[in-house]
């Protein structure tokens, strides 16, 4: 129980810089980004009646993770 409050309290980050900080959750944002990119065109429009560009779900997770970026870096 310990290991859990330890890092849902981000006690791991009381050594470390802001910009620090930041720069760890950009990297986990670009780790989200490429292994949506790295799934296969089939699986991402499995399901879907055609395979039009707004139905991609890897471009949906890339504009969500750069808004989400974004937002983390200027606020």
């Amino acid at each position: 129980m310990e290991a859990i409050r330890y890092v849902l309290d981000f006690q791991w980050a009381a050594g470390v810089s802001g910009r620090g900080i930041r720069l760890c959750f950009v990297a986990f944002f670009a780790a989200v980004a490429l292994f949506a990119l790295l799934q296969s065109r089939d699986y991402v429009y499995a399901g879907a009646p055609d395979r039009a560009r707004w139905r991609d779900l890897r471009l949906w997770a890339l504009a969500i993770l750069a808004g989400q970026t974004t937002l983390y870096v200027v606020l």
